[in-house]
């Protein structure tokens, strides 16, 4: 538990330095880019999805699957959620510190 006291006063590990390069490089030519690009992935799985139960004899399979992948998503999700909040705690003590 000590750890996690001692990375927050230390600022951003180069893990979460990483991460928010990678989000700068993504969004930059603009926020559409990011809202189209999960537009795209999502539409790209419900179609997927919509193929899977359509042609499977056995609607239980395709049920079971979409379950599965929603279960590995959301799993996914938390932890990334996790995460970003790690990063936005940090940041806004680091900025509570600045007298800017």
């Amino acid at each position: 538990m000590e750890s996690g006291k001692n990375d927050s006063a230390q600022g951003l590990t180069d893990r979460e330095k990483g991460f928010l390069a990678h989000l700068a490089r993504k969004y930059e030519p603009g926020e559409d880019a990011g809202l189209v690009r999960s537009y795209l992935i999502a539409t790209a799985g419900i179609f997927a999805l919509f193929a899977l139960a359509r042609w499977t004899p056995w609607w239980w399979v395709a049920l079971i699957v979409a379950e599965t992948l929603a279960l590995a998503g959301f799993q996914k999700y938390k932890k990334f959620a996790a995460f970003k909040t790690r990063i936005l705690v940090k940041l806004w003590r680091e900025r509570a510190k600045d007298p800017a």
